[in-house]
């Protein structure tokens, strides 16, 4: 008798510990690698749950504690966006939640049989990945009223000295 779990699926992009460039709007490809396609008990009854958690805006680790807090961040709080696919990889775009500049997520995909069988190590669940998206935001500066009346209010300021400049407030 052969008896074997599959691994849980590779993360491939983006890349543990890096940092996502800010676009406005999203348009950010994750992908990983299915590491079950040998197997003829899982290799085509397979599907994977994508789960995007961000991690909370004080958390100010460094970069090699960024999957520590991304393991605990899976733990105690639900995922911002999920998502169930046959495919494997997902573009996350302008109908998701939009992404906070600045701010860290952590991501995680999940194998599943499709018949409920127990196929996989770890339940499926790949490890967990870190990235930053883009840098917080400038804040203006020099803001100032310039004209103001019973229903409009209008008001200059100066691009931010650091950060990235946003397209709006």
């Amino acid at each position: 008798v052969w008896i074997i779990l599959n691994d849980p699926p590779m993360l491939n992009l983006p890349r543990a510990n890096s940092k996502i460039n800010w676009v406005e709007p999203n348009n950010i490809l994750f992908s990983w690698t299915g590491r079950h396609r040998s197997s003829p008990n899982a290799a085509f009854s397979t599907s994977y749950i994508f789960r995007l958690v961000e991690l909370p805006p004080n958390a100010s680790a460094q970069q090699g504690d960024w999957t520590m807090m991304g393991n605990a961040a899976f733990l105690n709080q639900p995922a911002l966006y999920e998502f169930k696919t046959e495919q494997s990889q997902l573009l996350y775009g302008p109908g998701e939640p939009a992404l906070i500049p600045g701010r860290k997520y952590a991501w995680q995909v999940q194998a599943v049989d499709e018949e409920g069988r127990d196929l996989f190590k770890n339940q499926g669940r790949s490890e967990v990945f870190v990235f930053q998206y883009g840098d917080a935001m400038g804040i203006p500066e020099n803001v100032r009223q310039e004209l103001a009346n019973a229903t409009t209010l209008s008001l200059r300021w100066d691009p931010p000295m650091a950060g990235e400049m946003p397209n709006q407030y």
